[in-house]
């Protein structure tokens, strides 16, 4: 059995311009996710992809195969990722809070207008 079965296969099935060439359309195998991310760490990848000529899409997708395949370097990044999140706890951040508390503020029915 091929160890690195999703990874392979994310990278085969992204050549679009082999499927182009095939007439066979990748959207029908693909499925969409959403992540939300910070503005400024959207425009810096942006910008880090088009110098790199990769797509945001694209990486995800092999990373996310690589932590399936258990693939070694893969597995130490989200390991490191975990560690993060321990040292720096899963508080509400001052700025969430302000958020939530103008939403309650604008969208109270008790409030005079």
């Amino acid at each position: 059995m091929n160890k690195k079965k999703y990874s392979n296969n994310a990278i085969a099935k992204s050549n679009t311009k082999k499927q182009k060439l095939s007439g066979k359309s990748m959207w029908h195998s693909r499925v969409s996710i959403h992540v939300r991310v910070l503005g400024e760490t959207k425009k810096a990848f942006k910008i880090f992809g088009f110098r790199e000529s990769i797509t945001t899409q694209g990486l995800l997708e092999y990373f996310m195969c690589l932590l399936l395949d258990d693939d070694e370097q893969a597995m130490l990044i989200m390991k490191r990722y975990k560690e993060a999140l321990k040292r720096e706890g899963t508080h509400i951040i001052a700025t969430d809070a302000d958020d939530i508390f103008n939403i309650i503020e604008e969208n109270n029915p008790f409030n005079e207008t």
